[in-house]
């Protein structure tokens, strides 16, 4: 690694000027609760109407809830894995539906322990 590089990520680090915003804009309605990984998905010959369409249900497989919580959580601890963007990164969480909810306004991803977002905690 180049001195210059080295210097550069120390000046990154060390500065409280450097900020990163992210907000996570995360989709709480009822359409979350789609499966879209069903390869053990078994369906139970039920059906419910939500969200104006009639759904089918089952048990196993992978909801977009799900799948989003996956993602959210390899985002989350990428970014408190690396040096330089767990000091930069200021986060904040809102959740839509009918309604929007502020879950987590900006704060540094290091301050952040729990946040839960329709019951599930990352």
């Amino acid at each position: 690694m180049s001195k210059e590089l080295i210097k550069l990520d120390t000046d990154l680090i060390n500065s409280s000027a450097t900020k990163i915003a992210v907000c996570l804009c995360v989709d709480v309605s009822g359409s979350m609760d789609e499966i879209v990984d069903d390869s053990d998905w078994v369906p139970s010959g039920q059906t419910m109407y939500l969200d104006g369409k009639t759904w089918n249900l089952g048990s196993g497989g992978r909801t977009r809830m799900q799948l989003l919580y996956q993602g959210m959580n390899t985002f989350l601890s990428s970014i408190k894995k690396d040096p330089v963007a767990s000091r930069c990164v200021e986060l904040a969480v809102v959740s839509f539906n009918d309604n929007v909810n502020v879950l987590c306004d900006f704060s540094n991803i290091n301050e952040i322990v729990i946040l839960e977002i329709t019951g599930i905690f990352i």
